[in-house]
């Protein structure tokens, strides 16, 4: 499961988020702590330069316009009908967070490798139970190899 939530997202830096949204009128997300943060020029131009090489925003005429699915993303962290934290190992494992909004939901995540950049997938709702499902019953089988060690030599 977690392999297909990798395989589905896109990486975005805490400045391109806050640009993202900017263009969308929004100016925050659930779920995601960003400091306050003044841009410079350069800070603008360098956010704007890394969205265009990435396809993520695309030139048109005077000004530039977001990918259809990156919008989608934008769109439904910035107003979800609903929000849930996620943590399919427990305490000690990974924590989604998830925006839902009508028969879609997005699944974001830190990403602790690259610092202030989080992580961001599409799935329709039905698709997202689905992966949940096979993850919560390969986690079942999991616990249960681990409770077979042969504790009988007593």
């Amino acid at each position: 499961m977690a392999a297909k939530l990798v395989e589905q997202g896109i990486f975005l830096t805490f400045d391109e988020i806050r640009i993202l949204l900017y263009g969308l009128g929004k100016t925050k997300i659930e779920g995601v702590w960003m400091p306050e943060k003044e841009f410079t020029e350069q800070d603008v131009l360098a956010a704007m330069h890394h969205l265009s090489k990435a396809g993520f925003i695309i030139a048109r005429d005077d000004r530039f316009v977001m990918r259809e699915d990156v919008q989608r993303i934008m769109e439904i962290a910035a107003s979800p009908d609903d929000t849930e934290i996620w943590r399919p190992c427990g305490a000690q494992g990974p924590a989604y967070f998830l925006y839902y909004a009508g028969k879609n939901v997005v699944v974001s995540e830190r990403f602790w490798r690259k610092k202030d950049t989080g992580r961001y997938a599409l799935f329709g709702v039905e698709e997202f139970g689905r992966i949940r499902q096979e993850y919560s019953i390969r986690e079942t089988d999991t616990e249960q190899e681990g409770d077979t060690d042969d504790n009988s030599g007593s």
